[in-house]
């Protein structure tokens, strides 16, 4: 090795770098979902003195506010009531008379004028006498055709193109005798039967025979040919020249279309399409569409024919997420058997005209085609292929239809140690009591609910029952559709008879809510919605606010489990965004003003001044009252939801610890007595949301 080649690999060795690889920076986020804090009207009450001692002012005696309320488990339609099974199918299609090809026009040699007439030893030159009017008999002459060696005929015909080329006409009447050459030991010596000619041929002239029905018959390939000619003779002497002495006939055979029943033969490609249906066993459902969650349908196909089949099943009833139909294709060997299961899961079923009306049938289509055979084959038309097409049970997740009468129960509802009047001091007025059931229904159908409310009062044992009130409650719920329908009905003492006010006024050591739903008619439901209710036995009262009434709540700590120190220490560095999220619904007849505060300090924590953004920020929020039946109760709760991006200045609050958060409600005055009821309230929810940078690097 050179110097200076050394020189150059030292040089090259000295220039490279080795790069280990890097991790590219990504983007993640993490929520923290803060305790979820209630505020009811009644902690209202017992914390402002003021309300409380205007409400306690008939002859001294204290006001008793009865709040008792239960949630139902929330419940769906049942599995049983989303599902069909229809009848097993069976197809069997037998090849019938089926078509081959028609055979070529096949040319069959005849004979020449000296061999017609040896006896008069024709030569050339030769004066030939006149010839009297007689029948010749010639043959046999063979056609053989190549496309079939054996066929059983259902139809076809034959004729035979009779062209006379000599100088002696022929007198009508002729016949050819056809013999099935390979039927020649046969009794009748394979005759097949006879073709005639119902005309004369003239001289070097042609003639078709009428056509031969061949219904019936059962040939080979090869057919012999006697010919009887009945010449009419010349009436004059005439001097042969040499083409007159080698004049002939010759015939040319024609075979219609064969229509056969049974073929050893070269068999074309054959197909045959059945369309059948299976009625829809959904007992009194109907169906319109629905989506298929599991269930499947088997195909066996038995092949009972000598070809190769190409199978096709169209189920225009089911349709794949791009809104393709159902089609399967398989390949069935000659003389196999297969079993092809096609799972429907995902699949949509409809009706096959995708019009939404009811689905009454499950129509399908068989295809069956044959590949053409260039060997000799044998094929009957009671050969076949059998289709049988096996329902699995198909489950549904999502229906639209009619469900008929379908029943949805509710489990008993039990309340028990409701009024506790042992450590309680002198007298009570109770208030008028109102009843209210919140129905929550997530299902697109309307739904009729049948409720008992029950109060039992137990003797001492507990084993018999000294009083007991029943209130029926009958209602129907309205459809649920992109999300759940709410429906709140109040029962006062003017509602029914017995009233709540009858129930409660037996001071009931037991409450039992039960009873059952029917969904009935037409709408459409997915299996994961539900509908369940919650009731509330509550003690409604009239209340002016005439300054705002602030609440505030206890003092709460971000867990270090939520936001531990290695999550702290980045944030300055890897955080790039932090929404503080208030989610409220509000079930109080009258707004409020909400703030939530977060802090470093404790002892700040409610203040309003904020001396630095870095320790302490504020989220404010106007909430809308609840809405109101018409006598004034709240009936329906607001919902809403704000949203507050922090700056990065905010942002550095939370690289410390601990970090403290809280709330304070600010109910709004009144220009008149608003109704509440004890169990009204308010729900908030606030959510912390880290939008994180990583940079593997760092960490």
């Amino acid at each position: 090795m050179t110097r200076m080649s050394l020189f150059l690999i030292i040089l090259i060795l000295g220039s490279c770098q080795l790069y280990e690889p890097s991790l590219p920076k990504w983007d993640t986020s993490w929520k923290i979902e803060l305790q979820q804090d209630v505020i009811r009207i009644s902690d209202i009450i017992d914390s402002q003195d003021i309300i409380k001692d205007s409400l306690n002012t008939e002859n001294n005696k204290n006001t008793l506010f009865i709040s008792i309320s239960d949630t139902s488990e929330k419940q769906s339609i049942a599995e049983k009531d989303l599902f069909i099974k229809t009848s097993d199918q069976y197809i069997t299609q037998t090849v019938g008379v089926f078509e081959i090809d028609k055979p070529d026009i096949e040319e069959v040699q005849g004979s020449t004028f000296s061999e017609l007439f040896a006896d008069l030893n024709p030569q050339t030159g030769m004066v030939l006498p006149v010839i009297e009017a007689r029948t010749i008999q010639a043959g046999p002459r063979s056609v053989v055709f190549d496309n079939f060696q054996e066929i059983g005929i259902e139809s076809a015909t034959l004729s035979i193109i009779f062209h006379n080329r000599m100088m002696v006409g022929i007198d009508n009447n002729m016949y050819i005798v056809l013999y099935d050459a390979m039927r020649s030991d046969d009794a009748n010596g394979g005759v097949i039967d006879t073709i005639s000619f119902d005309a004369a041929i003239p001289a070097n002239s042609t003639l078709e025979s009428l056509p031969l029905d061949l219904s019936g018959k059962s040939i080979s390939n090869q057919i012999n040919f006697i010919y009887h000619i009945p010449f009419s003779g010349t009436d004059s002497m005439m001097t042969l020249s040499q083409d007159e002495l080698n004049s002939f006939f010759y015939t040319e055979v024609v075979m219609s279309s064969l229509m056969v029943s049974s073929a050893l033969a070269k068999i074309p490609e054959q197909s045959f399409i059945r369309e059948n249906t299976a009625p829809v066993d959904a007992d009194d459902h109907t169906i319109q569409q629905a989506h298929i969650d599991r269930g499947k349908i088997f195909l066996q196909v038995e092949n009972h024919l000598n070809l190769d089949n190409e199978l096709q099943i169209k189920l225009p009833n089911f349709a794949d997420k791009n809104g393709e139909l159902l089609i399967v294709n398989d390949f069935i060997k000659a003389g196999h058997h297969k079993n092809i299961p096609v799972n429907l899961e995902g699949y949509t079923f409809q009706n096959e005209n995708k019009n939404n009306t009811e689905i009454e049938n499950i129509i399908y289509t068989v295809t069956s085609r044959t590949h053409s055979q260039d060997d000799f084959t044998w094929v009957h038309a009671n050969d076949s292929v059998s289709v049988s097409v096996l329902f699995d049970t198909l489950y549904f997740d999502y229906l639209q239809g009619d469900l008929g009468r379908t029943e949805i129960p509710f489990e008993p509802l039990r309340k028990t140690n409701i009024l506790d009047f042992a450590d309680f001091q002198g007298s009570f007025v109770m208030p008028e009591l109102l009843l209210q059931f919140n129905f929550h229904n997530q299902i697109n159908y309307d739904i009729d609910v049948r409720l008992q409310v029950k109060g039992y009062k137990y003797g001492e044992s507990r084993t018999t029952i000294e009083d007991s009130i029943i209130i029926d409650m009958v209602h129907t719920i309205t459809p649920g559709e992109s999300e759940s329908a709410d429906n709140c009905i109040v029962l006062d003492k003017k509602s029914s008879t017995p009233s709540i006010v009858d129930l409660m006024s037996i001071f009931p050591d037991e409450i039992v809510v039960d009873g059952v739903a029917y969904v009935e008619g037409p709408g459409s439901v997915n299996t994961g919605d539900k509908v369940w209710m919650d009731y509330t036995i509550d003690s409604p009262f009239e209340l002016k606010i005439n300054e705002s009434l602030i609440i505030d709540s206890d003092k709460k700590i971000i867990s270090e489990k939520d936001l531990d120190a290695e999550k702290r220490n980045h944030i300055s560095e890897n955080l790039t965004q932090i929404l503080v999220s208030l989610s409220t619904e509000n079930g109080l007849p009258v707004g409020s003003e909400f703030s939530f505060y977060v802090s470093a300090d404790s002892a700040d924590l409610f203040s309003e001044s904020i001396n630095d953004s870095t320790q302490k920020f504020i989220l404010r929020n106007q909430i809308v009252a609840a809405k109101t039946d018409n006598q004034g109760y709240a009936n329906a709760t607001v919902k809403n939801e704000h949203t507050m991006e922090l700056t990065k200045t905010q942002i550095a609050l939370f690289e410390q610890y601990p970090v403290y958060y809280g709330f304070k409600v600010s109910l709004d005055p009144t220009d008149s007595p608003v109704r509440f009821r004890s169990a009204d309230q308010l729900i908030y929810q606030p959510v912390l949301t880290f939008n994180v940078l990583i940079d593997p690097e760092k960490f």
